[in-house]
């Protein structure tokens, strides 16, 4: 089951997260532009470190070895791209069109509003203070949704030999 289909991710705050917390991570999300919004998940979909960050701050972006990059197609994405590759990090484009939105439908469910906001329709809401970082972690989301039918057609090739 995956965040999308009911059950909330699990989500800290960035300040409350050690340097262990990406140990499970398989994809880093990046939303670029001039906030650059980071999510670290893991193969499960769920939300181990989300972050916002200047775009400078890519070059010195820690990337596990073995942990995907997927970079939102969007606004900044080639100079962010750019950063990422010149720091030897290979990227993986990902269409990052209406991920704004749903970043905020996965903030709310991550961090589900209290007294009267509950009542106010999320369009009413005011804007999340890391809307970024749930952009990102709706473009990592995406990425783990493309992998998925490919890591089953190569498992099922292995098994057919």
């Amino acid at each position: 089951m995956t965040p999308l289909e009911g059950r909330p991710p699990t989500a800290r705050p960035a300040a409350a997260q050690g340097a262990g917390a990406t140990s499970g991570a398989v994809v880093i999300g990046v939303d670029p532009g001039r906030n650059v919004g980071l999510a670290w998940v893991d193969a499960h979909g769920a939300l181990l470190r989300a972050e916002v960050v200047t775009e400078a701050d890519l070059e010195r972006l820690d990337v596990p070895a073995g942990v995907a990059v997927a970079l939102g197609s969007g606004t900044g994405s080639r100079t962010a791209r750019a950063r990422l590759e010149a720091a030897g990090r290979v990227v993986t484009l990902v269409d990052e069109q209406a991920t704004s939105e749903e970043g905020r439908r996965l903030y709310w469910r991550c961090q589900p509003a209290r007294g009267w906001l509950r009542w106010l329709p999320l369009g009413l809401r005011p804007p999340p203070p890391a809307i970024d970082a749930y952009a990102a972690y709706a473009i990592a989301l995406r990425w783990l949704a493309a992998m998925r039918p490919r890591a089953a057609s190569n498992e099922a090739h292995a098994r057919d030999r």
